[in-house]
């Protein structure tokens, strides 16, 4: 691995509204026993990489670490740290319809190459079109062509649909001309990240180019 002083960690995400409900360091005595138990290799966890859990799986690593673990309850991924990391404030991603309809996010954008059957994981209609039918939360989804055909799906609350004609203009900007610290910036703040929350994206992106 990359970095060993990093935990893998399990991310439990409620299935009745696909958020990060909890985050379970994942600490075995004998790592290497441990993945190969799950059939996993030290590369199969790099940074940013998630991988699912199949339910035999889930109460095996429960076992391991000391809690238990609700699979109907549950989707389970195992990952390399924490999703915050060491940001000081908390990322919406995994969490996106549980920060709306508290009222403190007011768009969320899924996208992914296009498939004939996506994952429920990737893009969580079925969780969010019970609030678009209830006017709470409006839709609208599109196919962007660029190098390959990516399913790009965006909610906003109702009072903030106009996020939505925002964001795409921001991403077609993107598409022909590059992103650049500017666009980033519209972005976060269409997503309902606070300016102090995008200087510290920014810095973290700077530092990634440097």
């Amino acid at each position: 691995m990359s970095n060993a002083a990093e935990p893998l960690v399990l991310r439990l995400y409620d299935r009745r509204d696909r958020s990060l409900a909890h985050e379970v360091v994942f600490a075995p005595e004998n790592l290497d026993a441990a993945l190969r138990h799950l059939d996993l290799a030290h590369d199969d966890l790099q940074a940013h990489v998630l991988v699912d859990l199949e339910p035999a799986e889930v109460a095996w690593l429960g076992e391991q670490c000391g809690v238990v673990v609700d699979s109907d309850a549950f989707h389970v991924q195992l990952g390399r740290g924490f999703l915050d990391g060491d940001l000081p404030y908390r990322l919406h991603t995994g969490r996106e319809l549980r920060m709306m309809l508290a009222g403190v996010k007011p768009l969320a954008v899924f996208s992914d190459v296009y498939e004939d059957d996506p994952s429920p994981w990737c893009f969580p209609t079925d969780v969010f079109e019970p609030h678009v039918r209830a006017g709470t939360l409006v839709k609208r989804e599109f196919v962007e062509l660029a190098d390959e055909r990516v399913r790009v799906l965006l909610y906003a609350l109702a009072p903030e649909a106009w996020r939505i004609d925002a964001y795409i203009l921001v991403s077609q900007a993107a598409l022909h001309e590059g992103w650049n610290d500017a666009l980033t910036r519209m972005v976060g703040t269409l997503l309902g990240y606070a300016h102090w929350q995008n200087d510290v994206h920014l810095q973290r992106v700077r530092r990634a180019r440097a």
